[in-house]
């Protein structure tokens, strides 16, 4: 029995590579890092892809769905004060945004409780603030967080009243308005505001309109807020704020029946899609439409309808905050 064990943890490095390419579960991967030393070493070498999962949180016990092997699975536990939370957002790294959940200190009380970050795989929080700094009126408290999308240094969110954007850095204890210097009069930062309802934030490093965090209105306009590098500590401003109008006639409705309950921005393959998701008068997902972004004549761009059919080799998953695009698997349209 020692010699076969030997056998196998001696299998050739290329081998074990191998296998590991068949296991696209993140469960499965693991457990192959559990056989010994030399099959962890290799496994730290080859990371699966990163894989979507569909988290089912509950107030008991928390389970996802593994896209990459088509099965439900126990785990990963949910810290405590987060069981049954309205989760608003993802980033990479197992890192999750809850939107409401009990301080650190003092009691679970309304007022005692605000956004964090939770990390699924290390157990790790990061508060975040739920006050908000302008001019005038000053600090005051944010009451709704709809969606928390995160960059590497920064974060953004869309928030009830307005501000209807906020953006926040980590050594900073309050979210801030857009402005383009710090202080600005509440006159100057609302001006940097969409003027319509927001449909989706997402932040892109790289996309036709630049890196920085884009924002979609519902008559499909994209507003880019790129935060400025070289702030003092405790000030978060705007390098630049352009406005793009990518699409004249956005229709709100589509025939037999159908209406547009959400759009969706998602980059594929180095192009930036927006998905619109139709429903019927009963609720029910009926369609989908895919747009490119596509560059006219400098500087304009506009939103050009992609076939379905030229999307068969690629999966989106769909997120407010957090949509992504993955190559090579079949294609699934999941609503939001």
């Amino acid at each position: 029995m020692a010699d076969a064990n030997m056998e196998w943890a001696e299998l050739p490095r290329k081998c074990l590579a191998t296998i590991l390419s068949h296991l696209p579960c993140i469960l499965d991967h693991i457990m192959f890092s559990g056989v010994c030393k030399r099959w962890r070493t290799v496994a730290g070498r080859n990371l699966p892809l990163m894989q979507p999962w569909l988290l089912m949180p509950s107030t008991s016990a928390t389970s996802f769905f593994c896209v990459a092997c088509g099965h439900t699975h126990q785990g990963p536990r949910m810290p405590d004060c987060a069981r049954g939370a309205r989760l608003c957002g993802s980033f990479l790294g197992g890192w999750l945004a809850a939107a409401d959940i009990p301080g650190t200190s003092g009691p679970p009380l309304p007022w005692n409780r605000a956004p964090a970050m939770l990390n699924l795989c290390t157990g790790e929080r990061v508060d975040l603030p739920r006050s908000l700094l302008g001019n005038n009126p000053g600090v005051t408290n944010i009451n709704f967080f709809h969606v928390i999308t995160f960059s590497a240094y920064y974060a953004a969110a869309t928030v009830s009243g307005k501000p209807n954007i906020v953006f926040w850095r980590g050594d900073m204890s309050s979210w801030t308005p857009p402005m383009l210097k710090w202080d600005a009069p509440m006159k100057k930062w609302k001006k940097l505001l969409p003027k319509d309802p927001i449909e989706d934030v997402k932040y892109f490093v790289i996309s036709p309109l630049g890196n920085g965090f884009h924002v979609l209105t519902n008559r499909e306009d994209l507003l880019v807020y790129t935060p400025n590098t070289n702030d003092k500590r405790r000030e978060l401003t705007m390098s630049s704020v352009e406005r793009y109008r990518v699409r004249k006639n956005p229709s709100p409705t589509m025939p037999e029946p159908g209406e547009v309950l959400a759009r969706f921005l998602v980059v594929s393959r180095g192009k930036m899609l927006m998905v619109v998701k139709f429903v019927s008068s009963e609720n029910a997902t009926v369609a989908f439409d895919v747009f490119r972004l596509d560059r006219q004549q400098p500087p304009s761009w506009s939103l050009k309808k992609v076939p379905l059919d030229t999307l068969t080799d690629r999966s989106i998953f769909l997120k407010r905050g957090c949509s992504v695009s993955l190559d090579d698997s079949p294609r699934y349209l999941l609503p939001g």
